[in-house]
């Protein structure tokens, strides 16, 4: 019996599958230093931008503490492997990364953008409704007040 199925040609072309290490020629080396450094700026803008308005006397809603906060877990992601010290920029063979840190970073590169997208959508769904809130409260004294205007 022949198969048809799209599938079948598929599993049996990818069970080898070959992995080609990379040469010097597919990176760019100043432009992974400008990576990881814009990542590093982030990363310590945005808790020095948490400590600051921490110790500030004007309060921030937590909605806000959370956006900053995803911010740095996303440059942290980012950058984990800097901070394990398996990124080599000379092109020498280095030690195998170990797996349980590419597993982790992978995860949590991939979980970042809907992190950012969620604070993000939090953030502005509740700036607006204190802004509406504020703006229909404000609308409303103003309308009580001529209202109540004596008419003579």
């Amino acid at each position: 019996m022949i198969s048809t199925s799209p599938f079948s040609e598929m599993s049996e072309a990818t069970s080898v599958l070959e992995i080609i290490p990379p040469d010097s020629s597919q990176h760019d080396t100043s432009l992974i230093i400008l990576f990881f450094a814009l990542q590093l700026i982030g990363l310590v803008g945005s808790i020095f931008t948490i400590v600051i308005a921490h110790f500030s006397p004007i309060r921030r809603h937590l909605t806000w503490y959370n956006f900053l906060a995803s911010w740095i877990i996303s440059s942290l992601s980012y950058s984990l492997l800097l901070f394990a010290g398996q990124i080599d920029l000379s092109g020498e063979k280095k030690s195998e990364v170990p797996f349980g840190l590419c597993v982790f970073q992978s995860s949590v590169i991939y979980a970042s953008p809907p992190l950012l997208l969620r604070s993000l959508l939090f953030h502005l769904i509740f700036s607006l409704s204190c802004l509406i809130f504020y703006l229909l409260s404000y609308l409303l004294s103003s309308l009580s007040y001529i209202l109540s205007y004596p008419v003579t």
